[in-house]
């Protein structure tokens, strides 16, 4: 007994280290924990999002090996905390060091991966940009999730000129078909669905400041 309280003691000593160091560890071996319920790797990642924390080596190293359990969670369970993360403060940082887990619960993704757009508008690749999208955008789950679809199916309709510059002709219309299917996977309620088809639909346009144009969107949008 006096044993087990001094391991007690000793994990809670160490817990309130790593806490005022804005570490994450898992409690006993790190793959097992999330073998349990891999829900908790997104947990995991939404912490970091939110509050800023990194990850200790080897509990980041078994977030990633275990990812592929998050395709046994529920849509909701997973919708549920992918909505707290990407509201989160480092929400950058979390898509960009574990973009793998993302193309798990969001297979569609996996193109974007890597992908460069050889355009004169665009530094970075296809993921890299959603990601800053996210980043730099208003703080509304509705339009960072717009922000983090709007550009997906890009790399299905991707073509070259003979200058070698890249272009998406009708990637918008693909991109809403692709995030319809996510969100249905997900469990998300239909008004919200819609929403974020109707902003990836139209993200691309271009509307021109005179009164008659933006009266337009407006009965087009709300």
């Amino acid at each position: 007994l006096l044993k087990s309280s001094d391991e007690m003691f000793s994990t809670l000593d160490l817990g309130m280290i790593d806490l005022k160091k804005g570490i994450l560890r898992c409690v006993g071996k790190a793959e097992q924990r999330f073998r349990e319920d891999p829900l908790r790797i997104l947990r995991g990642l939404r912490f970091a999002s939110c509050f800023g924390f990194s990850f200790e080596e080897e509990t980041a190293k078994a977030l990633k090996k275990e990812r592929n359990g998050l395709t046994k969670v529920s849509g909701e369970r997973v919708r549920e905390e992918l909505n707290r993360l990407l509201l989160g403060k480092n929400v950058l940082q979390v898509l960009l060091n574990f973009s793998s887990t993302f193309v798990t619960i969001m297979p569609e993704l996996f193109p974007t991966i890597g992908f460069e757009q050889h355009n004169r508008y665009h530094c970075y690749t296809v993921y890299e940009h959603l990601a800053r999208a996210v980043d730099s955008s208003k703080n509304h789950l509705t339009v960072r999730m717009a922000l983090l679809l709007h550009d997906v199916g890009k790399p299905s309709c991707f073509t070259q000129d003979e200058q070698n510059n890249g272009h998406f002709y009708a990637h918008a219309k693909i991109s809403e078909q692709y995030a319809e299917i996510i969100l249905n996977r997900l469990r998300y309620d239909r008004k919200t669905i819609e929403r974020v088809c109707q902003l990836i639909h139209y993200h691309d346009a271009t509307i021109e400041v005179e009164e008659r144009n933006v009266k337009r969107w407006l009965n087009r949008l709300g």
